[in-house]
């Protein structure tokens, strides 16, 4: 679930599997990463990715994003 790529901004990604993933973020060419989510707490919010993520609008799909960032620095 990625917007942009490494070498365009801005860069959202989720990397990982649904049961352990890290958010990427780089929106000024010094890219943050959260901790590992894991287990089923990680899990539950994939999904809730994916269902942003596949809409057109990605406004909330980058919100949850930067959300995500923010509370597991």
């Amino acid at each position: 679930m990625q917007i942009g790529s490494w070498d365009k901004l801005p860069h959202y990604n989720v990397v990982g599997q649904p049961t352990m993933f890290y958010v990427w973020i780089n929106v000024d060419g010094k890219g943050v990463n959260s901790k590992w989510l894991t287990g089923e707490p990680a899990f539950a919010m994939w999904f809730v990715l994916l269902e942003k993520f596949n809409k057109t609008d990605k406004t909330e799909y980058i919100r949850l994003l930067q959300d995500l960032y923010i509370s597991n620095r």
